[in-house]
């Protein structure tokens, strides 16, 4: 029993000589934290995304008061608080274009066949591993969340076999873009209205035909369309493409893209994609009925040869 004691005794006084060289050591080398850090942490949302490309907002705090530039810039904070750290530090943060994320797939279960059923780690990154997934379509987003998963801003939602992105909620940190195995996400820059080429597939058209019912089978009919040359398909991607800089918004791609609807709009765009549809169905029966009344005046002035003929 006494050596019991005694042992915990030597312990606990090792205890209390280590405790006060840390103290000590402590007091000795503390270097004093720069106050302008906890301010500007204090104003970043606390999001700890990483998009900024350090390690958590109190990184970029550190990293942006002992050496601050221009470049550096956080996509999660608005331009207020960044107009705000600013200020503070003294030196502008860098202020880019707001982005959000889109999907380049519309590969639903109610789109896309079904070739097999998927047994294991419900886990993008793990099902591209091991096979193509259970759609036809070996391009199409898997759905298994693995973007909504890392999405710190509740912006991502699973629906129908794809990613459903709320372009209210989503900060354009670019983090499901990371996740992605499939690489079917993008950011786009951040606007009222979008239009994008819902598809990935770099398969043939014919291929394309038989796995998806809304794929992009490179027909090229809204790249003739497009009055600023926004859209291209490049030799051998079998895919068309959209640069978003170049973009209008004047949806005569989507309105083109009537077989396959391949191509989708969000926001006023839509409104201007009505309007022209409207437009080339209204010109569509404009010419069949010209057609019509000119077969039927041909028809008639035959009818009235015939009767000369006879008479004569």
């Amino acid at each position: 029993m006494s050596e019991i004691i005694m042992s915990v005794l030597v312990m606990g006084f090792i205890a209390i000589i280590l405790a006060i060289a840390l103290i000590i050591s402590s007091k000795k080398f503390y270097v004093p934290e720069n106050p302008l850090i906890e301010k500007v942490a204090a104003l970043l949302p606390q999001a700890n995304c990483g998009a900024c490309g350090f390690p958590g907002c109190a990184g970029f705090a550190k990293a942006f008061v002992e050496n601050p530039s221009p470049e550096m810039r956080c996509p999660v904070a608005p331009p207020e608080v960044l107009k705000a750290i600013g200020e503070v530090v003294g030196t502008a943060v860098g202020e880019g274009k707001p982005m959000r994320a889109v999907l380049h797939c519309n590969g639903k279960h109610s789109n896309v066949q079904k070739v097999s059923e998927y047994i294991g780690i419900r886990s993008c990154a793990s099902a591209h591993i091991l096979y193509t997934g259970d759609k036809a379509c070996m391009y199409s987003c898997i759905g298994y969340g693995d973007c909504a998963n890392v999405c710190l801003f509740g912006a991502i939602k699973i629906e129908d076999g794809i990613a459903v992105f709320d372009p209210e909620k989503c900060t354009g940190c670019g983090l499901c873009v990371k996740a992605c195995p499939r690489h079917v996400i993008s950011l786009v820059q951040k606007r009222i209205s979008n239009v994008r080429v819902t598809c990935s597939s770099h398969d043939r058209g014919p291929v394309v035909r038989k796995n998806c019912k809304v794929g992009c089978i490179a027909c090229g009919k809204c790249v003739k369309v497009c009055p600023k040359q926004a859209i291209t398909v490049a030799p051998g991607s079998n895919l068309a493409q959209i640069d978003d800089q170049k973009c209008i918004l004047c949806g005569k791609c989507v309105a083109e893209c009537d077989i396959m609807h391949a191509i989708t709009a969000e926001g006023r765009v839509v409104k201007a994609v009505e309007i022209i549809i409207k437009k080339k169905q209204q010109e569509k029966e404009e010419k069949q009925k010209a057609a019509a009344l000119a077969a039927a005046g041909t028809g008639g002035e035959n009818a009235a040869a015939e009767t000369k003929e006879v008479k004569s």
